[in-house]
């Protein structure tokens, strides 16, 4: 008995890293996802028929597998609507390399632009960048990662990118750094400067150059692709802010930024009405509710951290005697491509929870289900996705179930961004619903 497990412990030994049937398992190869497409929403890359990643715009991920040949395919899954497949791509997958497939659609076609590069050997002494330009539309670049204040017209580019798949790679030693766009040939021209990068010894870095759709008020950002995409921060980047204000004695407020109490982020903000965007530094803010000229009064305390380049709505709500609270909406405002958009924010502080029906003309919402349901600690919906087609919207409330707002006809349109912006109205039973972004 000691002999045959002996022997049974060299077989597992020998036939250790083998499958099932003797085969040798193949070494590992690298890929990345990452999605580059404004006007899309989500993304799914299948090799053959299982998900290896899926990503919303302007993120992506690092899977690993079984090197060898296989079918890709990317889809998409529209509203209402099987999930489309927009391509396969047949692609042989060496070990000891990284790949990268980007997805960008030039004129609403989708492509994958596909980059190789080897593996960075560990240990070394060096940080290594690539950089892939998946802007249709934008000019050629060079590329330069050098530390802060360098003159660029006194330096050769680490690379030149334009759209397509071929990567500007390149190795620096490790120091603070920012990274530099220019269009080629025109180093005094700065289409970017980042923020202050660390470059590590060892790391190994890939960058996409890609278009926003709108969702940031700039054409074009930089993204690392990481777990979730790590946007690149740009020197003189901030955030835009605006807010709305829905407080039962619908009197007007202060709106304080941070210590701000000389003059108001926004002054005497009206009820019910969405202010203008103001630009705001990006990091950490408290954003303050106070009544008109009375800065020490702290009705509500909003703490928040704005991403550079994006939008955000702050609202505050609730009533008087129970207690005024603030949320803060990070906006997306980009159409997509075979679908109707909608957020919804519920600032109508004296109902607690609230269901919004988006229904056809003439629906039943006793036998439907609400397409938002927004209890008290949720003012804001995320992007719901609708078949362009005409609805009704109704509001219930959810405790009484009573209908407090519709049915209204709308109206959504293919790549139109609706925003519902929901009001406790004045006679404080019902509510009012006012549009923002494209009106239905």
């Amino acid at each position: 008995m000691r002999i045959a497990g002996l022997l049974a412990l060299a077989a597992l030994a020998v036939t250790a890293g083998c499958e099932s049937e003797g085969r040798v398992r193949p070494a590992q190869t690298t890929l990345r996802f990452f999605h580059a497409s404004p006007q899309f929403g989500t993304f799914a890359l299948l090799r053959e028929r299982r998900p290896e990643a899926i990503s919303d715009f302007g993120s992506g991920s690092t899977v690993h597998f079984d090197s060898g040949p296989y079918d890709f395919n990317l889809e998409s899954s529209p509203p209402g609507l099987p999930p489309v497949r927009h391509l396969t791509l047949s692609k042989d997958l060496a070990p000891g390399m990284q790949y990268t497939f980007v997805a960008v659609s030039p004129g609403d076609q989708p492509q994958l632009l596909v980059s190789e590069i080897p593996t960075l050997p560990q240990g070394s002494a060096n940080a290594r960048y690539s950089i892939i330009a998946a802007h249709p539309t934008q000019g050629a670049m060079d590329v330069y990662l050098v530390p802060p204040g360098t003159p660029l017209s006194g330096v050769i580019p680490q690379g030149n990118v334009s759209f397509g798949p071929t990567p500007a790679t390149f190795q620096v030693a490790p120091q603070m750094s920012r990274l530099y766009l220019t269009p080629a040939g025109d180093p005094n021209t700065v289409l970017f400067e980042s923020t202050d990068l660390v470059v590590a010894a060892g790391s190994d870095h890939y960058f996409v150059v890609h278009a926003t759709g709108g969702q940031t008020p700039i054409d074009f950002a930089v993204t690392e692709i990481t777990g979730t995409g790590l946007r690149i921060g740009r020197q003189g980047e901030g955030a835009l802010l605006r807010v709305v204000q829905g407080v039962d004695d619908r009197i007007a407020r202060d709106v304080i930024l941070d210590d701000g109490t000389t003059t108001p982020l926004f002054p005497a903000q009206a009820f019910g009405e969405l202010s203008p965007y103001v630009p705001i530094s990006a990091g950490q803010h408290t954003l303050k509710l106070t009544p008109v000229g009375a800065p020490g009064t702290e009705e509500e305390t909003v703490e928040f951290t704005p991403l550079a380049g994006r939008y955000y709505t702050a609202i505050f709500a609730g009533d008087t005697t129970d207690g005024i609270t603030g949320r803060i909406m990070v906006e997306d405002p980009r159409p997509i491509v075979n679908q109707s958009s909608l957020y919804v924010i519920n600032a109508a502080g004296l109902f607690d929870f609230l269901l919004m029906y988006v229904l056809p003309p003439g629906g039943n919402i006793n036998t439907a289900i609400p397409r938002v349901a927004l209890p008290p600690s949720e003012y804001t919906s995320l992007r719901v996705a609708l078949v362009p087609a005409s609805y009704e919207i109704t509001v219930q409330d959810a405790e009484t179930v009573t209908v407090v707002a519709g049915p209204v006809p709308v109206t959504f349109a293919e790549r139109g961004v609706y925003g519902v912006l929901m009001l406790n109205a004045a006679n404080n039973t019902t509510v009012d619903l006012q549009y923002f972004y494209d009106t239905p």
